[in-house]
């Protein structure tokens, strides 16, 4: 049983490490959004997925300029690290 376990996890290692980072840039960028700009976390959550997955629907609201910096750099982040 503990080795069927531990081959199952060697072989799943990569995808698991993968989910726990979406999840870490999701929530790092759902709580920067929040606290710059004051939107509720839904807000925040759906600004962050268009960001990330470059879909480009627009910003939820009027963002400020730090807001903006913020949106260019966790996009060009993002970009970067997940490929």
């Amino acid at each position: 049983m503990y080795t069927e376990f531990k081959e199952f996890y060697r072989e799943f290692k990569p995808f698991f490490y993968g989910f726990v980072f979406i999840g870490l840039l999701l929530l790092y960028g759902v709580f920067v959004y929040s606290f710059l700009e004051g939107w509720t976390l839904l807000e925040s959550l759906y600004q962050v997925i268009i960001t990330l997955s470059t879909v480009g629907f627009g910003e939820v609201h009027d963002i400020s300029r730090w807001g903006k910096i913020h949106t260019s750099t966790f996009g060009a982040l993002d970009y970067n690290l997940t490929l």
